[in-house]
């Protein structure tokens, strides 16, 4: 999906809007948790291979193993030890790099997608609906409110969460502003 390119304005307005509870809905809950389980997950696998890479250490130091392609059979701890890190690393500076960074905003402007950097936008005078519903059970296993934001073109965003009949009213009142 290619990020839209918003006037300075508009960019303006979106990053003080990511900051309003009442504007910004957000659905980054599961990847910030995500983004701090994660690396504290990895900490104790990180401890428990260290032993093992400390040894692969002293054997390259002293020239029991050599660097190349063999290292991957002969001190797979060791690569498993960069990858694990490497997760856990990037994991986490993801988090940090797009926190309040994942949901809608509703704008003066339009109702926009944020994940992270990339934006998904539909503009008021591009909505063809708002429709607000329920996921119950047996169809979805979780039970929650949804709010599907529809454009002419078919272009689509969706709100998942409660308390959603007051973003469609945000919503009907900012299409009826656009209007006047």
């Amino acid at each position: 999906m290619p990020s839209v390119r918003l006037s300075p304005a508009e960019g303006a307005e979106l990053a003080r809007l990511c900051r309003d509870p009442e504007r910004f809905h957000s659905d980054g809950r599961e990847v910030l948790w995500g983004c701090i389980v994660v690396p504290l997950l990895c900490i104790p696998l990180l401890a428990v291979l260290w032993g093992d890479v400390r040894s692969e250490l002293r054997q390259l130091q002293s020239g029991e193993l050599t660097l190349g392609t063999g290292l991957l059979f002969q001190a797979p701890e060791l690569i498993g030890f960069a990858v694990l890190l490497a997760v856990a690393v990037g994991v986490a500076t993801y988090g940090i790099r797009t926190f309040r960074r994942h949901g809608v905003v509703i704008t003066t402007f339009g109702v926009v997608r944020v994940r992270g950097g990339v934006k998904k936008l539909i503009r008021y005078s591009e909505i063809e609906s708002v429709t607000f519903g329920e996921r119950t059970l047996p169809k979805h296993s979780i039970i929650t409110d949804e709010l599907e934001v529809k454009a002419k073109d078919g272009r689509v965003i969706m709100l998942y969460g409660f308390g959603l009949g007051q973003r469609q009213r945000l919503i009907e009142e900012e299409m009826r502003q656009g209007i006047r």
